[in-house]
């Protein structure tokens, strides 16, 4: 059963997770504080990255109440994958900026794409956290 959900786990990693993954690996420091929608783990349809290192703040509020803790806690960066909708909110933006965003755009994109699950194909956005000084 373990081996089953692996692979599933493998198979649902496509071009865009894969391009986000190595941005994240190469421009995140050590030690960063990421916020997210739902627990960071490839099972959420996180990218994979090295994620030994960093502190984790998932979503368990109402999105008003997500907001107040985000001001907060003030995470370095957040990352919106599948069908987080943060950066629709004003006092989410005030927060953060988008610092990049991976989506299938070109034929070669979808050509790496895995068809057989093209619901799970999905934008990933990072933002970093404004200078509130």
């Amino acid at each position: 059963m373990h081996m089953g959900f692996y692979q599933a786990i493998l198979v649902n990693i496509d071009i865009v997770q894969q391009r986000a993954g190595t941005w994240l690996n190469s421009n995140l420091p050590e030690n960063t504080y990421i916020a997210g929608l739902h627990t960071v783990s490839p099972v959420n349809m996180y990218p994979p990255f090295h994620m030994a290192g960093h502190r984790f703040l998932a979503q368990k509020e109402s999105v008003p109440d997500w907001l107040v803790k985000l001001n907060k806690e003030k995470p370095q960066y957040y990352i919106s994958v599948f069908a987080d909708q943060a950066g629709q909110y004003p006092e989410f933006l005030k927060l953060y900026k988008k610092e990049v965003s991976f989506e299938n755009k070109t034929s070669l994109d979808k050509l790496f794409t895995n068809h057989l699950l093209p619901k799970l194909t999905r934008p990933i956005t990072v933002y970093t956290l404004r200078n509130l000084s």
